[in-house]
């Protein structure tokens, strides 16, 4: 009776091994597909960004008359 004892003690254990076994793998295939993911999509998201715009619009005095030919001045100031 002892035989058969010892053989599902070490049937339990080498089951154990396996599902440790199988959840390592898949840790390591998530954080596999994780960095691929990663990697894929940082430079996408890097392309995006711009550092030039435009400012479009109407000078118009008070009474909201256009002023032909006026300009604007527009001064870059630091975020700081």
């Amino acid at each position: 009776m002892s035989t058969d004892r010892e053989a599902k003690t070490i049937s339990r254990s080498i089951q154990r091994g396996s599902i440790a076994k199988a959840c390592s793998l898949l840790g390591s295939l998530l954080i596999f597909s994780f960095c691929v993911a990663l990697l894929t999509l940082a430079p996408t998201v890097s392309v995006a960004q711009v550092s030039t715009g435009d400012i479009l619009g109407n000078i118009t005095d008070a009474s909201g008359a256009a002023l032909p030919g006026a300009s604007a001045a527009v001064n870059l100031k630091p975020y700081c």
